[in-house]
């Protein structure tokens, strides 16, 4: 789909952000991305969000085309601050939001912190963490990430790389495609390497796990959360956030991992328009 022109918007610690303008009708809505994803990676949920709303896809700190975190502090609280600073300027009233992973974790520590930020989310397996047995180990799973292979000869390479990893196996062809266009820069060799680099993404993981204290919002609140088993683990705090939280309620998505977003992204966008309407 045709992306608007992009946004510069301020963020604190200096840090400039990039904002994916898709358009559409209706109020504001803002994708938060998950750890290591951008903004323009939601591009084919994005498509099936504009007959309801005006969307917008933030780049966090360190991510996509956004300034890099200074001293690569991602803790899930400056996180917050990123999506405080962009549904304030998109609308001081609150924004519809439709958060995955970190970033979903984001808008709900966001409106924790600053009532009035979100009027609205949806929100796919946030990154909160319970006190599950399901977590997995922090500590390898940040030194795994700071080995990834982050550059390749081309996109098409790139492209069949992620393909054989657990993480990309069941994605639409539409959203490896928006994340192959989205979250990868070319460099000077003729090559491309990924936007978020893996130390960067690493340093999320890592702040990941510290706790970010009690959610505490009044606004509705969709918590999905998918069926299949996957490497992040997140489906069994997302459920206990969903039988915690007064204003949650809880879909599930039956056939989907963690990244059911990028694997469905229709059948997400969908179930997102219903939650969010208001």
């Amino acid at each position: 789909m045709r992306v608007r022109d992009d946004l510069r918007i301020s963020s604190a610690n200096d840090v400039t952000l990039h904002v994916e303008d898709f358009g559409g009708d209706g109020p504001p809505l803002l994708i938060c991305h998950a750890t290591g994803f951008c903004g323009g990676a939601y591009a084919p949920v994005a498509a099936a969000l504009t007959h309801r709303f005006h969307v917008y896809a933030l780049d966090f700190r360190g991510h996509g085309r956004s300034d890099p975190a200074p001293g690569n502090d991602c803790s899930w609280h400056r996180m917050a601050e990123d999506v405080h600073a962009v549904a304030t300027t998109l609308d001081p009233s609150g924004v519809a939001v439709f958060g995955h992973s970190m970033g979903a974790a984001a808008a709900l520590i966001a409106e924790t912190r600053w009532p009035g930020t979100v009027r609205a989310a949806y929100v796919f397996e946030p990154a909160l963490l319970a006190d599950t047995d399901e977590r997995p180990d922090p500590t390898a799973f940040v030194a795994r990430t700071r080995r990834r292979m982050s550059r390749f000869s081309s996109r098409g390479l790139a492209g069949e790389r992620l393909r054989q990893t657990p993480t990309f196996a069941g994605w639409a062809d539409e959203s490896l495609r928006a994340f192959l266009d989205h979250g990868f820069r070319e460099t000077e060799d003729g090559s491309v390497e990924l936007r978020c680099a893996p130390e960067t993404e690493a340093a999320c993981y890592a702040s990941g796990a510290e706790r970010t204290g009690v959610i505490d919002v009044a606004v509705p609140v969709t918590v999905a959360v998918g069926t299949e088993p996957d490497q992040i683990r997140a489906a069994r705090s997302a459920r206990i956030l969903a039988d915690t939280l007064p204003t949650a309620r809880l879909v599930v998505h039956r056939g989907t991992t963690h990244f059911g977003p990028f694997e469905r992204p229709g059948e997400i966008a969908t179930a997102a328009v219903e939650a969010l309407a208001f």
